[in-house]
């Protein structure tokens, strides 16, 4: 999961293929971190012009419905079919600095290497 993490923002990028029970583990680690469903952006790319995901792409990617998800889309997807993904990661506090995020991603990022390195090796 470390490999497909946005240095900037701690984020966790999924492309092109649901990998539902990945999903749900990084979920997971965002909730022993202390993340709740309200803390955590959830942005996707579905292919269509959709402000938000289907409940069955949802679920596709192993994600609820219930979660507050937001679809990107660009002029430019009328020209070409983007590849699909999901972007979950923690929200910005408000009044945060570039300082401050950076900080934030950072400490995250560490947190994630060192349960990566007790759970999975």
């Amino acid at each position: 999961m470390d490999s497909n993490m946005m240095r900037v923002s701690a984020s966790v990028v999924f492309a092109e293929t649901p990998r539902p029970k990945l999903m749900q583990s990084c979920l997971d680690v965002f909730g022993a971190l202390g993340f709740r469903r309200e803390d955590l952006d959830i942005v996707t790319c579905d292919g269509t012009m959709n402000a938000k995901p289907t409940r069955e792409w949802l679920r596709k990617w192993g994600l609820s419905w219930r979660v507050n998800a937001s679809d990107q889309f660009g002029r430019d997807r009328m020209l070409k079919l983007m590849p699909t993904w999901v972007v979950v990661g923690p929200k910005q506090p408000e009044g945060a600095t570039p300082l401050s995020q950076r900080h934030q991603a950072e400490g995250i990022c560490f947190l994630i290497r060192m349960a990566a390195i007790r759970f999975v090796t």
